[in-house]
C-alpha cells in the first residue's frame, strides 16, 4: 500500500488517502476542502471503499457529507463509542467559530483486531482512546505504518481536556499499541509532520517508550 498526505482547513488537519494497484482506495479523516480529497481521489484514479475515522472531532470530519454525495457507495466506519458524537460535530465546531455541514451517520463500527480490507491489503484496527473516547488508529503490519490520528504527535501527544480525554489513557494506549511497534515504523498523525516509532519512544517530550 501507498498513501498521500493532504493538510486541509483552519487547523491543518491530515487527511490520508491509502491506495495501491487496485481501483479501490480509502480515504482516513476528511476533514475539510472536500473537493481537494475528492481532486487526489481522481488523480489516482481511484473509488473510495470506506471513509475511515481515527475520531470524530469536527476537524476530522466536517468533509464527510461531500465526499458521502460524492461517492454514493463509499463505508464510513468509526469506533461505537464515537458513533454519538459524530451528530454533535456541528455544534462543536460553531464553539470553535466554524461552520460545518451535518455530517452524515456511520455506515458501521470497527474495534479492536478487526481487519479492514481492499483488495489484497489490510488495516488492522487498534483501540486507542485517550484523546476521545473512541480514538483508533489504523496499522498497516506488511507496509510498516500506522495512522494515529490525534493519538500521538511528532514531540508530543494529543489534547486530553476535551470531554471523554484522559491522559492516563492516552500514555497507555501509545505506549502498549504504539510503542510496541517496530522502530521503524511510520507514524502518520493527524497534524503536523510524520514520525517514526522509535524516534517517538526515545524523544517524545510527553511519553516515553518506559514500561506503565
Amino acid at each position: 500500500m501507498k498513501y498521500e498526505m493532504l493538510t486541509v482547513g483552519p487547523l491543518e488537519t491530515n487527511c490520508y488517502v491509502i491506495y495501491s494497484e487496485y481501483k479501490e482506495c480509502i480515504i482516513v479523516d476528511p476533514g475539510f476542502e472536500a473537493d481537494e480529497i475528492i481532486s487526489l481521489v481522481e488523480k489516482l484514479g481511484k473509488i473510495p471503499k470506506y471513509v475511515l475515522l481515527t475520531h470524530t472531532h469536527f476537524d476530522h470530519i466536517s468533509a464527510l457529507r461531500d465526499i458521502r454525495e460524492k461517492y454514493k457507495n463509499v463505508k464510513i466506519l468509526l469506533h461505537p463509542m464515537e458513533k454519538d458524537m459524530l451528530t454533535q460535530q456541528s455544534g462543536f465546531a460553531m464553539f470553535f467559530g466554524i461552520r460545518i455541514k451535518d455530517p452524515p451517520p456511520a455506515d458501521g463500527l470497527v474495534d479492536e483486531g478487526d481487519i479492514i480490507s481492499f483488495g489484497d491489503n489490510r488495516l488492522e484496527v487498534l483501540y486507542t482512546p485517550g484523546h476521545s473516547p473512541g480514538s483508533v488508529s489504523f496499522l498497516s503490519r506488511e507496509d510498516k505504518f500506522v495512522v494515529v490520528g490525534d493519538l500521538l504527535f511528532e514531540g508530543s501527544i494529543g489534547r486530553t481536556d476535551f470531554p471523554g480525554g484522559s491522559f492516563e489513557e492516552i500514555k497507555r494506549s501509545i505506549q502498549k499499541k504504539i510503542y510496541n511497534l517496530p522502530d521503524e515504523f511510520d507514524v502518520l498523525p493527524g497534524h503536523g509532520n510524520r514520525t517514526k516509532v522509535g524516534v517517538e519512544k526515545r524523544s517524545n517530550a510527553f511519553v516515553r517508550g518506559d514500561k506503565i
